[in-house]
């Protein structure tokens, strides 16, 4: 009987035994459930279809730049080299296969969840950190860089990290904080540029509140320092990189406004409902700003009186201090970058701010733990659930990545041992040599002088027949495929395929007669 006491005897002795009845164990292990069913749905949503895509450009480049040395990764990456280098003993182990190449980024993206949660606890409590956890588990934008073997998800991890350890040693002046926070922050910088946004939005918190944790201030300025000599390397390693692309520029176009707000719309969710999901989440970050700053004092009073003996232990952080941190650490790797896009050399993307999302994630949840009424906080949880699982639907349904795979699997059954690939750019040779195991000739045509160059060269050497030819375009290179249609005709194209509206590929067999 539940509750009841049983009796057994052994050996003389009488045990008495209380059973637990079930609904006690689950409200004393409701948070670790809890947590373990978001870690689930994380596992299950990062690795679902994990080698279904084809594997993209950067995907190819990240297995060359793998097996680079050091300053050869710094030379064709324009990266910090930690994730290549954790990437090369990945495959030594588990090899190339789409799979194989992306369950590291995967795996990073399952303990990024985990992380938010302890970062929400660390800031609020254990319910923010649980709903932080659940609304990043399902979330699009991470869940795509977990799906994709680069930094990306690695970057958010060690973000996460880097102000986990962070908010610890603020709390307690511990020395272990202050090296498991170098530990974290190096390793941050060494993964990516925009890790030192992440840094420098600690740092500018921590001088805007020095006066209040001045007690740390020696110490975590000299962490700081510290950090900056083991950066030197990284200088080092990326200086005739950077003086390159500070005087010929880099390859990223000029952002405008429109691309700030696609940031943020692009951490909320993905495809037809996103705007949606967008608008749900700044009305809850708002509110929960503003209603935190009204309750603060109040809980702080109340913080005091029922855990003095725990709260001598540590700096407590203030309501305005929190906001305050999660909105540098938000909007520092985004602002910074912009700024900078606009007067000097561009460098800003969505997909390099990753590192900002929890910031956001962390707010939305702050905002959504506020509302007090049960109905409407699960309604509104409902909501984001069904519109978010919209966008995930299209992101599964539909390619995201470059068909790589179906390109190669089209020429191969299509082909003849004479046939020559036209691919342009020719970087992108790359990905498709990753499909693509036959003998066929293959020719790079990176603009329009190119293509002008094959067609003179061809003309020189043809007979009777010229030589057909398999026209792949990235990206719609509408020039190019234009210059080949006027050059041998509409009545050359044999072939002419789409795919994902990313690749275009066409098959030309032009006659000694063609214009």
């Amino acid at each position: 009987m539940v509750g009841a006491n049983a009796r057994s005897e052994s050996n003389g002795i009488i045990i008495n035994m209380e059973r637990v009845p079930l609904t006690d164990w689950i409200k004393r292990h409701r948070i670790l459930l809890l947590l373990s069913i978001i870690l689930i749905i994380s596992i299950f949503l990062r690795f679902y279809d994990l080698g279904t895509e084809s594997i993209w450009l950067d995907e190819a480049a990240s297995i060359k730049e793998s097996s680079l040395t050091l300053q050869g990764i710094a030379d064709h990456t324009n990266q910090p080299p930690l994730y290549f280098l954790l990437l090369r003993v990945w495959i030594s182990l588990f090899g190339t296969s789409e799979i194989a190449l992306r369950s590291m980024s995967a795996i990073f993206g399952i303990f990024a969840v985990l992380i938010i949660y302890l970062v929400g606890k660390s800031l609020f409590n254990d319910r923010v950190g649980l709903i932080g956890a659940f609304l990043s588990s399902f979330a699009f934008f991470p869940i795509h860089y977990s799906q994709d073997a680069r930094a990306y998800s690695l970057l958010l991890l060690l973000s996460l990290l880097s102000y986990w350890f962070f908010i610890k040693l603020i709390k307690k002046d511990y020395y272990l904080n202050y090296l498991a926070y170098f530990i974290s922050s190096i390793l941050l910088a060494y993964t990516h540029f925009y890790g030192l946004f992440i840094i420098a939005s600690q740092f500018i918190f921590f001088l805007v509140f020095f006066k209040k944790y001045k007690a740390q201030g020696w110490k975590y300025l000299t962490t700081i320092l510290a950090l900056i000599i083991a950066l030197i390397p990284f200088v080092l390693l990326l200086k005739h990189k950077i003086t390159v692309i500070a005087g010929t520029g880099f390859w990223i176009p000029k952002p405008d406004f429109s691309t700030l707000l696609d940031t943020l719309v692009i951490f909320s969710s993905f495809g037809s409902t996103r705007y949606v999901v967008f608008i749900i989440f700044i009305l809850l970050a708002i509110s929960g700003i503003f209603i935190i700053k009204q309750s603060g004092r109040k809980l702080a009073r109340g913080q005091l009186k029922k855990h003095k003996d725990k709260l001598e232990q540590q700096t407590q952080l203030g309501s305005s201090e929190t906001i305050a941190m999660l909105i540098l650490w938000l909007f520092t790797p985004i602002l910074i970058p912009f700024i900078e896009s606009q007067f000097m050399t561009p460098i800003y993307q969505s997909k390099y701010a990753v590192g900002a999302f929890p910031a956001f994630s962390i707010l939305v949840a702050n905002g959504l733990s506020r509302i007090k009424w049960r109905w409407g906080f699960y309604s509104i949880l409902i909501l984001i659930v069904i519109l978010s699982s919209i966008g995930l639907q299209t992101y599964y349904k539909y390619p995201v990545k470059e068909q790589w795979r179906e390109v190669a699997q089209l020429i191969d059954s299509n082909s003849k041992s004479d046939d020559i690939i036209l691919v342009s750019e020719g970087y992108y040779l790359s990905p498709f040599n990753y499909y693509y195991k036959g003998n066929l000739r293959e020719v790079g045509i990176n603009n329009l002088e190119d293509a002008q160059q094959f067609v003179r060269s061809e003309n020189e050497i043809a007979s009777d027949k010229q030589t057909r030819f398999w026209l792949v375009l990235a990206y719609n290179k509408r020039q190019i495929l234009n210059y080949f249609v006027n050059t041998y005709g509409k009545d050359s194209v044999e072939i002419a395929q789409i795919y994902g509206g990313k690749i275009t590929v066409v098959r030309f067999s032009p006659t000694s007669s063609s214009k």
